[in-house]
């Protein structure tokens, strides 16, 4: 994976978060993601868009949808609800030897036949409800927050980004020599700490 050229941040119009900015594009770098199967996975949709500081269609239509989010959660939970999740052993086991776990949709039916189901159908039901009214509340609240960076944000200029210095590694036989070298960095305005290591002490600093 190679790492986005950049000389400035800027904030991302989905999330809110300040990310670098493609010296290239103007565009917020890829971020929110993971590359555990050797690609981008889960990338936030604000990136390879102009930052929140330049643009607001991102924006609008992140809060937009969000605000759809929470009003179809309310209506699920206002609505009619005849089935509810429950956990099932699959029979198989993991690699560590534990049992294997769906979750499956079961209606009254199917719950009052079963002797593993916790309370009444009744109950499971007010929690489902409940679930869904709390996520519908903390998107909401999370679309107001981005909703007000607009005012905050727009039309503010990018920052500088900050590269810290690359981080070197020394290494010393005893605590003492480590201990000095820390203490003399110190003094020239570095950032530095020493750790125990293998076959003696090592000293980091930027």
């Amino acid at each position: 994976m190679t790492t986005t050229p950049s000389t400035h941040t800027g904030t991302c119009q989905a999330c809110g978060r300040r990310q670098a900015v493609h010296i290239n594009t103007g565009k917020i770098a890829k971020h929110g993601y993971t590359t555990d199967y050797g690609f981008f996975n889960g990338v936030c949709g604000g990136s390879d868009h102009l930052p929140l500081e330049l643009d607001t269609a991102v924006n609008i239509a992140v809060v937009a949808g969000m605000i759809k989010f929470a009003a179809e959660q309310d209506a699920k939970a206002d609505g009619e609800i005849d089935t509810v999740p429950v956990e099932v052993s699959t029979g198989q086991r993991d690699a560590y030897g534990r049992r294997k776990k769906i979750i499956v949709q079961v209606d009254s039916t199917e719950w009052d036949a079963r002797r593993d189901c916790y309370g009444t159908f009744e109950q499971a039901v007010n929690r489902v409800r409940f679930g869904l009214r709390r996520t519908a509340e903390v998107v909401r609240a999370d679309a107001a927050v981005i909703d007000g960076l607009r005012d905050k944000v727009h039309g503010q200029p990018l920052q500088a980004r900050v590269v810290e210095a690359e981080i070197k590694r020394e290494q010393f036989r005893s605590y003492r020599e480590a201990y000095a070298r820390v203490e003399e960095l110190k003094a020239a305005g570095h950032k530095a700490q020493s750790r125990r290591a293998y076959g003696g002490f090592n000293v980091t600093y930027r």
